[in-house]
């Protein structure tokens, strides 16, 4: 198969990944799905994959919410989906990995109306 065939496919395969697992992350309770990583910056070559930062809450401790969630979503492409509680999220927005994937990133859903003012 000529490789910019593949790009092409993959291209459209990630867009339709992103769309879905978007939507299966929404359906599963999320309150923000943030994409980053080298898609967020525009890359769609066949080396590419998609980082997601989804924050839901669970009682599931971390690796196995992890675990949880990929077996629900079961992506047909390469990613990394990061599953943090809203509580979690409070604490590790800080650090300089996820204050960089928060500005370079960007917010593909978040809930609103939360009941603040």
């Amino acid at each position: 198969m000529d490789i910019r065939v593949e790009e092409k496919e993959y291209k459209t395969l990630l867009e339709k990944e992103l769309e879905r697992i978007t939507a299966e992350l929404k359906k599963l309770g999320a309150e923000k799905i943030l994409l980053f990583g080298s898609y967020a910056a525009g890359r769609e070559d066949l080396f590419t994959d998609l980082d997601i930062i989804a924050v839901l809450k669970s009682d599931l401790p971390f690796i196995e919410r992890v675990g949880f969630i990929y077996r629900k979503i079961v992506p047909k492409v390469a990613a990394d989906i990061l599953v943090y509680t809203p509580e979690e999220w409070q604490t590790v927005k800080e650090k300089p990995f996820f204050k960089r994937a928060a500005a370079e990133g960007r917010v593909l859903y978040e809930k609103v109306g939360n009941g603040r003012g």
